[in-house]
């Protein structure tokens, strides 16, 4: 068997359709290696993914007020209890 240069290939004429035929497989060939393969280890990340995007897409929520209502009537009925030591201080016939 002969061995061939590159130099050699050079001079054999090829034809248009040989040519646009062998660049049809090529095309075929690198497009089907980039198609996605789904590997088993790539489950893991692709649902932490999956996890963070949910938590950055989420509606952030307000936060709740330090001082609610219930906290306001809980210092309100203390200021009370700091008067009934007055009220019990009276008598109760200055009540009447």
């Amino acid at each position: 068997m002969k061995k061939y240069k590159l130099e050699d290939l050079k001079e054999i004429p090829l034809s248009d359709s040989f040519i646009s035929e062998q660049k049809k497989e090529v095309f075929k060939k690198i497009i089907s290696n980039r198609e996605f393969k789904f590997k088993k280890y790539a489950l893991p990340s692709l649902a932490a993914a999956a996890l963070l995007v949910i938590l950055f897409l989420k509606k952030p929520q307000q936060p709740k007020p330090i001082y609610s209502d219930d906290s306001i009537y809980f210092y309100q009925s203390m200021d009370m209890l700091e008067y009934m030591d007055i009220l019990e201080s009276v008598s109760e016939e200055e009540l009447k």
